[in-house]
Parts: structure tokens; sequence; C-alpha cells
């Protein structure tokens, strides 16, 4: 499976760890530290916008299973 990213997302996290620092020491908050939360949530917000983007190029379908989970699919080339 293709799907270990962790090599790539390791300088995306950084960034959004060292914005959030920037932004934190700049509010003269202390700690001056980044939570687990803004970072993931960054990060789901970041993979929100790539597959509304897929979705948009018609290169995935999504629907919700009955408990309102999204699901994709690829759509097939022809």
């Amino acid at each position: 499976m293709k799907t270990d990213i962790s090599g790539l997302l390791q300088p995306f996290i950084y960034n959004i760890i060292k914005d959030e620092l920037a932004r934190v020491e700049e509010m003269h908050r202390a700690p001056v530290s980044a939570s687990h939360n803004v970072v993931i949530g960054a990060v789901q917000a970041a993979a929100q916008k790539a597959i509304e983007q897929l979705k948009a190029d018609g290169l995935i379908t999504s629907y919700e299973n009955i408990n309102k989970v999204p699901m994709y699919q690829i759509v097939e080339r022809k």
C-alpha cells in the first residue's frame, strides 16, 4: 500500500508548529508551544481541502454511509 507519507508530512507539520509558536509568542502567552489539537486540526483541514479538489477535478466521488461517515471511491477513467 502506498500510503506511508510520514516523510512528506514532516516538513508540513514542522511548519504548522512553527507558525503556531509564532502566533502564541506574538500573543505573549506561555508556554510557547503548539497543542496536538492545533496540529491535527491543520492537517485535517489540508486533507479536506485536497479531498474537495480531487472531487472537483472528477478524480473521486463521495457519499455518506448509514452512520454519516464520508466514504470515497476513485472514478474509473474510460
